[in-house]
């Protein structure tokens, strides 16, 4: 604790990122979270300059480990794990999108976690993905690449991504705790299957 003991601020934002506890997260380190919580409660509510909470960068990652001492010890979090961020996105639809621990998105799903919520799809937002999926087209990246940025762009419920990428723990997980199989999104209204179908990912159809 020699930094917090001198007065450093876990609250200062680096742009981009966010507070020490978003870099916690990015670093998984739950005793180190525990540590930041302790000293500032208010820090896991503090998002950063795109909207995301401190906690998403640990969810993005799969690091389970950093996300269990918010919802064992913070009230206040699991009373909104349902919330949205700037862009539409919920806790569990970060848990999914990344690296995609089974154990992150049980984590979330057990604490009461709703597999079905999806936030507007706000225009700007619209408009970003449009622009987005012309440049990567134009620059030939392969479609995982641009997958991945449409999911960081476009909100869907978690199902969806976990079909699309081939994710097929998450989709037990999430099918388990009553995710509908049948839901669209906001958009396209594409279904989780449609997007499984899409990147020919056998394993989460079957």
């Amino acid at each position: 604790t020699l930094l917090l003991d001198a007065k450093a601020d876990p609250a200062h934002k680096v742009r981009g990122e966010g507070n020490a506890l978003f870099a916690a997260g990015l670093g998984g380190s739950p005793e180190l979270i525990d540590l930041l919580l302790a000293r500032r409660p208010d820090l896991w509510e503090q998002t950063n300059m795109l909207g995301e909470w401190p906690i998403t960068g640990a969810l993005y990652l799969g690091r389970e480990r950093a996300t269990r001492p918010l919802i064992d010890t913070c009230p206040k979090f699991v009373a909104r794990l349902n919330a949205q961020d700037a862009i539409g996105h919920t806790y569990a639809s970060w848990a999914v999108m990344g690296s995609a621990d089974v154990g992150c998105i049980r984590a979330l799903l057990e604490a009461g976690a709703d597999p079905n919520l999806v936030g507007p799809n706000k225009s700007v937002w619209r408009l970003i993905t449009r622009v987005g999926s012309a440049c990567f087209r134009l620059k030939g990246l392969r479609q995982s690449n641009l997958l991945e940025v449409l999911a960081l762009l476009n909100p869907a419920p978690p199902l969806h991504w976990s079909a699309a990428f081939g994710n097929r723990g998450c989709v037990e997980e999430l099918l388990s705790h009553r995710a509908s199989p049948n839901a669209t999104t906001r958009t396209k209204r594409q279904t989780p299957l449609h997007l499984a179908a899409l990147r020919g990912n056998l394993s989460t159809v079957e």
